[in-house]
């Protein structure tokens, strides 16, 4: 890593205006920013506008990536005779469509919380067809809740207020 600039935010430097380097004695990175920061005598600087359109893109990012971990992650159904929990990663997503759009009874994998084994349960088509709608407010929820926190991002005035905004799962 070439390293041209660097600003200090918060509990991390902001390297060539687009890299976030958390200080961590640890971090390979960091030891570079540390290295450069010493053979420069100083922080180079950026501007606000600068500083701030970079603090809403990682935030946004983080609001990404936090939105889809949370929907992977699954949901609760209570479509059979108990309360049954439902993983949602893309594969999982595809296969229950599928088993809803023909329209028949199948076994699915569920179990009854996110730390269990899951195990291929018995259902009905319309039985899955419940499990599908429960899953899309689960999914739905969540991306309204994410657009909401981007909508606040793009809004912020300062890196305060946008490092001020938490997303579920940070």
């Amino acid at each position: 890593m070439k390293i041209e600039t660097v600003k200090k935010i918060g509990d991390c430097f902001l390297v060539n205006k687009s890299i976030h380097v958390p200080v961590n004695k640890n971090n390979y990175h960091y030891l570079l920013v540390e290295k450069w920061l010493k053979a420069n005598k100083a922080e180079s600087e950026f501007s606000e506008k600068e500083l701030l359109e970079s603090a809403k893109a990682a935030k946004v990012a983080k609001i990404n990536k936090n939105c889809e971990m949370e929907i992977e992650i699954g949901f609760y159904s209570t479509a059979t005779s108990q309360k049954r929990f439902y993983r949602s990663n893309r594969d999982d997503q595809s296969n229950l469509i599928g088993l809803v759009a023909l329209n028949m009874n199948s076994t699915f994998k569920a179990s009854a919380s996110p730390a269990s084994e899951r195990e291929l349960i018995k259902h009905t088509a319309a039985q899955l067809k419940k499990v599908a709608k429960d899953g899309a407010i689960h999914k739905t929820a969540l991306l309204q809740q994410a657009h909401l926190l981007k909508k606040q991002v793009s809004q912020s005035l300062s890196v305060d207020e946008v490092n001020k905004i938490k997303a579920k799962g940070q």
